[in-house]
């Protein structure tokens, strides 16, 4: 075996090497969740999970599963959690703090042009509040 097949596995093995890991993206996750969903059982499920040790795949199945969000509403906080994570005022989900949030949020009214919309900062909101939920820092009594 050699010739062009071999020079094509070379290319391949050189390509393989310049690309950069990319995170998942939030249809794959929701496939990851779905797969999950299948083989879980609600009790197998923790009522709170670890801020420091919880994927964003493991705080979707905690919402799917003890907080009864749909499909739907998961993916897009989802969406915005990741939205926020990435942002230059990034909000750190590994360490939550009201702080960063607000920083968050200051910077999307005053800094950023044009500044977000009130539905947009809802919905960072309740994504938000899906986390807190989840690690236990939020009860609705």
């Amino acid at each position: 075996v050699g010739g062009n097949f071999q020079k094509w596995r070379n290319k391949f093995a050189d390509i393989g090497q310049t690309i950069k890991y990319q995170p998942l993206t939030i249809g794959d996750m929701m496939e990851e969740i779905r797969s999950r969903l299948e083989k879980i059982k609600r009790t197998e499920v923790p009522l709170f999970l670890d801020p420091k040790t919880a994927s964003f795949i493991d705080v979707a199945i905690h919402a799917k599963v003890h907080q009864y969000l749909s499909d739907s509403t998961i993916e897009k906080h989802l969406r915005y959690a990741r939205f926020m994570e990435l942002h230059p005022q990034p909000v750190n989900f590994r360490n939550l703090t009201p702080e960063s949030f607000i920083k968050h949020i200051i910077y999307r009214l005053e800094i950023e042009d044009p500044p977000a919309t009130p539905n947009a900062l809802h919905h960072e909101k309740k994504a938000v509040l899906m986390f807190l939920k989840a690690f236990k820092q939020y009860t609705e009594d």
